[in-house]
């Protein structure tokens, strides 16, 4: 999963990498994409999907080719519940994505996220949907509440991560966004740093 504080960029990323998924290029180290012009499905849980499409406006994401999994009015998307991973399942069944991206962890899961009990029965659903549809899994985490002094620290680690440490032992790869600070007090404002915190299938 990629790990940032609030306001880093993490659904930005995301979408940066559906686009290029859809629309061909680079990733973010450079690298050309390979094969261009799959489906991505976008597991839409913090319910904000307004904010989602403007975004992908904005990169010239083409939309067709982006299909969320919104919750129905009045309920949440809980990714434990049969009947959405039903739903899910079928939507990959039937797209064939490249990717999956959920955004986030901590809004799909009815039992929350600090202990393996608590996340065990998510990730397994998550790592079948992957064997299943053959396509990649983005889980969009939030790293913990840094303090003060730690805010202008560059990077994010294996332990920043909130929740249960299965969460990322049971992730392939684990990606960090940090913010590059110029001054003593910490801002939002400034270049983004991606990081590999975390690789099962390649070298960092």
């Amino acid at each position: 999963p990629p790990g940032a504080i609030q306001g880093t960029g993490k659904s930005y990323l995301a979408l940066e990498l559906a686009r290029a998924i859809i629309d061909g290029g680079t990733w973010p180290d450079g690298a050309p994409v390979g094969t261009a012009g799959r489906p991505v499905v976008y597991v839409e849980a913090e319910a904000v999907p307004q904010i989602t499409a403007e975004r992908a406006l904005a990169l010239g994401l083409n939309r067709k080719m982006l299909f969320p999994l919104l919750p129905l009015r009045g309920e949440v998307i809980d990714l434990i519940a049969p009947e959405w991973q039903d739903h899910l399942t079928e939507m990959v069944h039937h797209l064939k994505p490249e990717l999956v991206i959920v955004d986030s962890l901590s809004s799909v899961s009815s039992r929350g996220q600090n202990s393996v009990e608590d996340v065990n029965a998510l990730l397994v659903y998550l790592a079948a949907l992957a064997r299943f549809g053959n396509c990649g899994v983005i889980v969009i985490h939030h790293i913990r509440k840094p303090s003060t002094g730690q805010l202008t620290l560059p990077g994010v680690s294996i332990h920043d991560f909130r929740g249960s440490g299965h969460i990322t032992a049971m992730a392939r790869t684990v990606l960090g966004l940090s913010v590059d600070q110029k001054g003593k007090r910490f801002s939002l404002n400034g270049p983004r740093r991606l990081e590999l915190v975390k690789s099962n299938i390649g070298p960092y």
